[in-house]
């Protein structure tokens, strides 16, 4: 999924996966499909031995990202569970929460006047900050306390494209006493 823009880092698509459990959420950005199976293994190896449990079952659309994955998917005894074509329905956490990240992606964007190439970035913002919002689904948890057993620490978040400043340590100064002790204004 993704606009037809190259974002920033040059990703065409992002790859979302989700568990339906916890619904903690993780976004990877793509420059092209091929990309899929090293990111799922990724995904698989963080999902299974942080909670000591196997992965049963992956939900997907008909998508071809998979096949190259079916034989090892197989012999990993992981069921695929494809959605028959055009019924995205059947696939209905997915599928709402990649609806939902785009159209937040999209808001942030016009909201904030950011560049268009910065949809990626932001699309994986936007689920940084969903994985710690809570949840009526999850009796007000957030995905994050229900994935890692404990509170996120959210007191380093900014606003989008707000002003920040870079400090420059004492010994990258030209002059010790007279050159500025920050740059910027640069954008978030």
């Amino acid at each position: 999924m993704g606009p037809s823009l190259s974002s920033l880092a040059g990703a065409r698509y992002i790859l979302t996966f989700i568990d339906e459990f916890t619904r903690y959420s993780v976004v990877f950005s793509l420059k092209n499909k091929d990309e899929t199976s090293a990111h799922w293994r990724t995904f698989r190896t963080h999902a299974e031995r942080h909670h000591n449990l196997k992965i049963k079952e992956i939900r997907s659309d008909n998508g071809g990202e998979y096949l190259p994955l079916r034989n090892e998917l197989f012999a990993d005894g992981i069921v695929v569970s494809p959605t028959h074509p055009y019924s995205s329905q059947q696939n209905g956490i997915a599928e709402r929460f990649n609806r939902t990240i785009m159209d937040q992606t999209r808001s942030v964007i016009h909201d904030s006047r950011a560049p268009f190439k910065l949809w990626g970035e932001i699309s994986a913002a936007i689920n940084f900050l969903r994985v710690r919002t809570p949840s009526s689904t999850l009796n007000y948890e957030t995905p994050y306390q229900r994935w890692f057993g404990t509170k996120a620490d959210i007191s380093t978040l900014r606003v989008l494209w707000s002003e920040a400043y870079m400090h420059i340590p004492k010994r990258g100064r030209a002059h010790k006493k007279l050159s500025a002790r920050a740059a910027g204004p640069y954008r978030l």
